[in-house]
């Protein structure tokens, strides 16, 4: 995967400093844009980037959430696996194992993790309350026995979570995002608050605007052999309003309709 916007160098060099800081400082990266201004693209080029370098990724949408928490929650244990999170598995298996279907509902979380947990409200509170827990340690397990790792979350459409998972997901950042091996990335259309009392000095926050000046686009072209002018670049870049995603589909269609 090629980059696939024009002058977003300042976001790069963002993750570039997470990725290869050697101090605590960035760990959360915030990544604010409407549709159409690259954000899932970014998203994509950072997962791409820490697998050549073989830095563990886990990808995260929060589109469609069904289960919430335990969706983020079972996104790292499906990534990394049993190891990563034994005490985690452990309480897994015993809510595999729950048979007693009277009080209890089948809850299929995706991969291979299908779990049995309470009907009854305060039930299910108490074991997402115990499986988040049990996450944490052996997060924090992880870190201590393992110092080197690096762990790259990149969790997309935050803005399509409900409000209750995003307190949530803002309480899991503030557990979270002082453990050494774990590197944050969150996009949306809305993004927690850079000025959080806890991550506010370990996190950088960035806006993605609209790109107007037609020079970037004309050196971003080039590298897909574009047969057009200056004149016409500009003119692209002036009907698309700098929005990235509208200028490369008025590019794709001008060069194919130029064939």
């Amino acid at each position: 995967m090629s980059f696939p916007i024009a002058n977003r160098q300042e976001v790069l060099q963002q993750f570039r400093e997470m990725l290869t800081s050697q101090t605590s400082s960035p760990r959360l990266l915030l990544v604010k844009a409407e549709s159409g201004y690259g954000k899932t693209y970014l998203l994509n080029y950072f997962r791409e980037k820490c697998s050549q370098k073989s830095i563990k990724v886990v990808p995260i949408t929060l589109k469609n959430s069904e289960y919430g928490t335990l969706d983020v929650l079972n996104s790292f244990y499906e990534e990394l696996g049993q190891p990563y999170f034994p005490q985690y598995h452990n309480y897994l298996q015993g809510l595999q194992s729950n048979t007693d279907i009277n009080i209890s509902r089948n809850i299929n979380l995706g991969g291979n993790t299908q779990i049995i947990v309470s009907n009854n409200k305060d039930g299910y509170e108490q074991q997402l309350i115990d499986l988040t827990q049990f996450f944490l340690v052996d997060l924090r397990t992880l870190s201590r026995s393992n110092p080197n790792d690096k762990i790259v979350t990149l969790i997309d459409d935050y803005d399509q979570a409900d409000a209750t998972l995003q307190r949530k997901i803002c309480w899991l950042l503030e557990k979270v995002v002082k453990i050494p091996v774990l590197l944050i990335v969150i996009g949306g259309k809305e993004v927690p608050e850079p000025n959080n009392l806890v991550w506010e000095k370990l996190c950088s926050y960035l806006e993605l605007k609209a790109i107007t000046d037609s020079r970037y686009w004309s050196k971003f072209f080039k590298n897909y052999q574009c047969p057009f002018g200056e004149d016409v670049i500009k003119a692209i870049t002036t009907l698309g309003e700098g929005r990235p995603s509208s200028i490369r589909d008025a590019f794709d269609k001008l060069r194919r309709d130029w064939k």
